[in-house]
């Protein structure tokens, strides 16, 4: 068994725990957009917490496509194709600001939602092929019941938007690392290459 800092598992970890820490780091810089229901990618096109929002996004790029690359075991292809895509879609959205003009802006809710249903279709993924244990059954829970208040959010129909964002986003990897926690301690899937 390898050591967990040496695994798919461990990297999804890290990758989640950057994005909360730069998040809270952007709050802390502009508390009132915060308070006034801005959404996290608000905190990528202002001056005051461009760089925390890149670096936030950077290293869960990186940590999310490292854990992807250590993914071995063949039943769990669909994860490491799932991680990839939420990785290379938060890059995306890194450079869609969605306060240059329309343009940008559909792009930005274009992958957004790309973003969502990829979410969505592997917590989905996970809860029905592989993890039916009840921890995984309420972190895909949380991750749906997440989704949807992410895009009422969107809409204005709720006011919440960085707090549910975060919510999605834990849920979503937490699903990924306890699954691939177990897979790679063989206690969930034994299959290997």
């Amino acid at each position: 068994m390898r050591r967990l800092a040496d695994t798919a598992a461990h990297n999804v970890l890290v990758g989640q725990m950057c994005f909360v820490f730069f998040s809270f780091v952007c709050f802390a810089l502009d508390p009132e957009a915060f308070w006034l229901n801005a959404p996290l990618s608000y905190y990528g096109t202002q001056l005051t917490t461009i760089i925390p929002a890149i670096l936030g996004i950077a290293t869960t790029v990186f940590f999310l496509l490292r854990g992807a690359s250590k993914i071995r075991n063949k039943r769990l292809k669909l994860l490491q194709f799932f991680l990839r895509a939420t990785a290379l879609l938060l890059l995306a959205l890194l450079f869609s600001p969605y306060t240059i003009n329309y343009t940008f802006w559909i792009t930005h809710m274009t992958i957004s939602f790309l973003l969502l249903a990829v979410v969505v279709a592997g917590s989905s993924h996970v809860l029905f092929a592989l993890d039916k244990r009840p921890l995984s059954i309420f972190l895909a829970f949380s991750v749906l019941l997440s989704g949807v208040s992410v895009t009422l959010c969107v809409f204005q129909v709720i006011h919440v938007a960085a707090l549910t964002e975060l919510l999605f986003s834990s849920s979503f990897n937490l699903l990924f690392f306890n699954t691939l926690k177990d897979a790679e301690a063989h206690k969930l899937i034994t299959e290997e290459l």
